[in-house]
């Protein structure tokens, strides 16, 4: 059987590290004929990844994160939720970061701007950042959205990039 070599292993990344010593077996298996040993083990590893639970709020110990959507919104009528980051403990938004949210949804969701960048921040401070994103729903029903927002946080010793997704569902009648 054809292993890959550990060198092979390395440069597919770091997902089958992050497993553990089960996923290092599989990862080592035998390649598939027109995938390289690497290419294999990097497909093994993401396949093996469980999938990543939708979620309208994130909280970590440097920062929370919510999506607030209004519990109904009217069908052709201009509606808005808010995203908004609040830092925890001696962490502060960088202002200086070109924090920016994108935002997508379902068929029948129209959000008339794709990309909010800080200019269109309602709120831009150390201590919060708060986005108001409009949005229309153009037919009746539960629709899917997605919000992805790109910010950084300081503290004392360091500043850190962070990119989060969201997800959520909005209701229209």
């Amino acid at each position: 059987m054809n292993r890959a070599r550990p060198s092979q292993l390395l440069r597919a990344g770091l997902a089958c590290a992050t497993l553990g010593a089960a996923a290092w077996t599989r990862c080592e298996m035998a390649a598939t004929p027109g995938r390289s040993p690497g290419e294999e083990a990097r497909a093994q590893a993401v396949e093996s990844l469980p999938p990543l639970p939708a979620a309208s709020s994130v909280e970590s110990a440097r920062f929370e994160l919510h999506v607030t959507v209004p519990e109904s919104v009217r069908v052709g009528r201009a509606a808005s939720f808010d995203v908004v980051l609040t830092p925890l403990g001696d962490h502060h938004v960088n202002r200086d970061y070109p924090t920016n949210v994108s935002v997508s949804g379902s068929r029948g969701l129209s959000m008339p701007k794709a990309k909010l960048v800080k200019k269109d921040a309602e709120e831009l401070t150390e201590q919060r950042v708060r986005f108001v994103v409009p949005f229309v729903a153009e037919t009746a029903g539960a629709h899917d959205a997605e919000t992805r927002i790109r910010f950084a946080l300081c503290s004392p010793v360091d500043c850190v990039p962070e990119q989060r997704t969201l997800s959520f569902t909005i209701t229209a009648n």
